[in-house]
């Protein structure tokens, strides 16, 4: 098993309060020696809202993009079921997997 460097940004996009429009953690995804991870797939990324604002609800992942640059990706975010956003912050937790490579990281993003 070889370790995967994942680094999150969370980004609250278009999310507001009362709303279910998406937000999104950045994503960048690098091998042990550097390289950029490519090809990496929904089935490939699991996220976890570790903490939510008051009254919020866990969160699902409704698309992962590629970026332009090779290694980069976005994850699209709305709250799980019928919920909607709640202000305050969302922290994220990230794990990749690519084979028997893995790797993780946090994210947050405050909804306003």
């Amino acid at each position: 098993m070889a370790r995967l460097v994942v680094q999150a940004l969370g980004n609250e996009r278009i999310a507001d309060p009362g709303d279910r429009d998406e937000s999104s953690v950045l994503l960048s995804v690098t091998d042990a020696n550097g390289e950029p991870v490519t090809g990496l797939t929904a089935a490939n990324v699991k996220v976890d809202a570790m903490i939510v604002a008051p009254f919020g609800a866990l969160v699902n992942v409704v698309r992962l993009a590629a970026g332009s640059l090779p290694g980069f990706y976005r994850i699209d975010l709305v709250p799980t079921g019928t919920y909607q956003w709640k202000a305050g912050e969302y922290d994220i937790a990230v794990a990749v997997t690519q084979g028997a490579n893995k790797g993780q990281a946090l994210a947050a993003f405050r909804v306003t």
